[in-house]
């Protein structure tokens, strides 16, 4: 299965990747893990998620930005037939 960001999407992760680089040491790649994993988890069972629209699906991303705290945030993904398309972050489309 692929996944693809939908344009906007990726510009959104992009930014907090970069604000996050500002912030620490780091902390861009800890968010980036969690987005991967988060992918990962979609992917390999995108029925799984909680429905909250229609074909729209939640997923919680655990973000840590300490070794004391852990932030959840929402990723919302669509699927249909074969394929999953991801928004918000609108991860983007799954095949």
């Amino acid at each position: 299965m692929r996944y693809e960001f939908h344009p906007e999407a990726l510009a959104e992760y992009d930014e907090a990747a970069h604000y996050y680089a500002e912030q620490q040491a780091d902390l861009d790649l800890r968010f980036i893990a969690s987005v991967e994993r988060a992918i990962e988890l979609i992917l390999e069972a995108p029925t799984r998620w909680r429905v909250i629209d229609e074909d729209v699906r939640r997923c919680l991303l655990a973000f840590s930005r300490s070794a004391s705290s852990t932030r959840l945030s929402p990723i919302t993904f669509s699927s249909w037939q074969s394929c999953t398309a991801a928004a918000s972050l609108d991860i983007g489309s799954i095949e």
